[in-house]
């Protein structure tokens, strides 16, 4: 019994360090009551990589073509 417990213990607390990570840096808000998270939550965030807008389109180079399924079988 005394694993099953210490295992939610440390999934809820992976859980609400997932929850601060997600909710807080990227709306620019500070974690409420602990300034310590806050401040590693927003080291960590900003250690990131970050996807922007056009990161994942195709190049495209003078006459290469980017192939695509033109759902002709």
């Amino acid at each position: 019994m005394t694993p099953v417990i210490v295992t939610m213990v440390v999934v809820v607390g992976v859980a609400a360090l997932a929850l601060a990570y997600v909710a807080f840096p990227h709306r620019g808000a500070r974690v409420p009551g602990a300034s310590w998270l806050g401040n590693a939550v927003e080291r960590a965030a900003d250690a990131v990589p970050v996807l922007r807008d056009g990161d994942l389109d195709p190049q495209v180079d003078g006459d290469q073509k980017v192939p695509h399924d033109s759902g002709a079988r």
